[in-house]
């Protein structure tokens, strides 16, 4: 599975999609089936990735009954908001919103303030695509408390950035140049 993730990372789609389907016949071979959920998951992606979204519905479907099975409620939010995000990308904002916030109620459950903080920004992301800027101001703000509280740089860095989209769009260019500049100074730290 993470060797799949690898060539993933690396653009080796095939050798990618190659490792996972290996993972996915050891996993079911096994009594040990807690992969099961995020290899299905992975190859989701992989499909969404090469525009065969109803190909990675089914896999994010497959995902979830994995992770129902399971009881897993981790792998449950993760698997959620894979399909929230091929919703998002679709255009399909209503469903993708939904699904973000189900994922977060499952994180705030888990105590998984990382998960948390990402699906704030993604609600934050529905928010801004669909012009509801206080809704997005709200959601970004509660991901970069959380972000702060983590010192996580990249998640800071995308939520400034988002920020300042935001503020651009409502003409307040003093405030946007504000969180581009925090934002570009955070992504040269870490490139």
């Amino acid at each position: 599975y993470n060797n799949g993730r690898l060539y993933h990372s690396l653009g080796d789609i095939s050798r990618a999609v190659r490792s996972i389907e290996y993972a996915l016949k050891m996993i079911n071979n096994s009594t040990n089936k807690e992969l099961l959920p995020y290899c299905l998951n992975s190859l989701g992606f992989i499909s969404k990735e090469q525009q065969d979204i109803e190909k990675a519905m089914e896999f994010h479907q497959r995902a979830y009954i994995a992770a129902q099975q399971l009881n897993d409620d981790e792998a449950l939010a993760y698997t959620i908001t894979c399909t929230a995000i091929v919703l998002f990308e679709l255009k399909r904002f209503p469903e993708a919103q939904k699904n973000f916030s189900d994922a977060l109620a499952v994180y705030k459950k888990v105590g998984d303030v990382q998960n948390q903080a990402a699906e704030l920004y993604h609600l934050g992301q529905v928010g801004y695509e669909t012009n509801q800027y206080p809704e997005a101001m709200k959601n970004y703000g509660e991901a970069l408390t959380l972000y702060i509280k983590r010192n996580d740089r990249p998640g800071l860095a995308s939520v400034y950035n988002s920020l300042g989209k935001l503020h651009l769009q409502q003409h307040d260019v003093h405030q946007a140049e504000t969180y581009f500049q925090k934002s570009f100074l955070l992504f040269l730290l870490f490139v």
